[in-house]
């Protein structure tokens, strides 16, 4: 009887070390896919951070420009109430006399 368990032990760790071998095929071909995947991410990554670096310059461009046509508008109504104010002053010279 004692043989027999030796003989069951003995298949059954066989079998048993046959299945962990068996887990690990392939290993190396996922192993590289995955560091393939990786170097694939780090390029993408590494093209964000380009166009990221590019829409930051784009935008202060863009900041730049807004205030400019801000300070003409502001221009424009500063000249527009001038003007009004110029023509109210005429309008009250011309009603003294």
């Amino acid at each position: 009887m004692k043989k027999q368990n030796k003989k069951n032990t003995k298949n059954t760790i066989d079998k048993l070390a046959l299945m962990i071998g068996k887990g690990f095929d392939g290993v190396d071909k996922r192993l590289e896919k995955i560091e393939e995947d990786v170097s694939i991410l780090k390029t993408d990554v590494s093209i964000l951070k380009t166009d990221v670096s590019i829409l930051k310059t784009d935008v202060s461009f863009l900041k730049e420009d807004m205030e400019e046509v801000k300070d003409k508008l502001d221009n424009v109504v500063k000249k527009k109430d001038f003007e009004e104010l110029d023509i109210r002053v005429k309008n009250l010279e011309s009603l003294k006399n």
